[in-house]
C-alpha cells in the first residue's frame, strides 16, 4: 500500500490540518506556541481574544476529527524556537513512529504492498 499524506481543508473537512493520511483516517496537528500562548496582537486584550480564537478553531478541529472517525495527533512544538531541518527532526520522527504503529496496528506492515 502506497501512503498518500496531503494536508486537507474542503467541503468536507473545512478545518485545516497539517498532515491526513486517509487510509488510516489519521491527521496530525504541529502546534507552535501560539496555540499555547498568547502571543499575537498589540494589546493584552488582542492578545488574549486572538488566543481564544486559535484554541476555539484547534476544538473544532478536534471534534471535526472525531464526527469523521479520523485519529488526530496533537504534537507541542511550542519549544522549537526557530524552524530548521535539525530543530524539526525529532517532531518528524514523533510522526513517523505514530505512523508505523498505525500500521502495525492496521495490519499493513508484512503484506506485499508498498509503505
Amino acid at each position: 500500500m502506497l501512503l498518500k499524506a496531503e494536508s486537507i481543508k474542503n467541503s468536507l473537512f473545512p478545518l485545516f490540518v497539517n498532515i491526513y493520511i486517509p487510509s488510516l483516517q489519521l491527521a496530525f496537528e504541529l502546534n507552535g506556541i501560539f496555540h499555547y500562548e498568547p502571543i499575537f496582537g498589540k494589546t493584552k486584550n488582542e492578545k488574549n481574544d486572538k488566543l481564544n480564537k486559535i484554541k476555539d478553531h484547534d476544538k473544532g478541529k478536534f471534534k471535526s476529527c472525531i464526527e469523521k472517525e479520523i485519529s488526530l495527533c496533537i504534537i507541542d512544538t511550542s519549544l522549537q524556537k526557530h524552524f530548521t531541518e535539525k530543530s524539526s527532526q525529532k517532531y518528524l520522527d514523533i510522526v513517523c513512529e505514530i505512523i508505523s504503529k498505525e500500521l502495525e496496528n492496521e495490519n499493513f506492515i508484512g503484506s506485499d504492498d508498498k509503505v
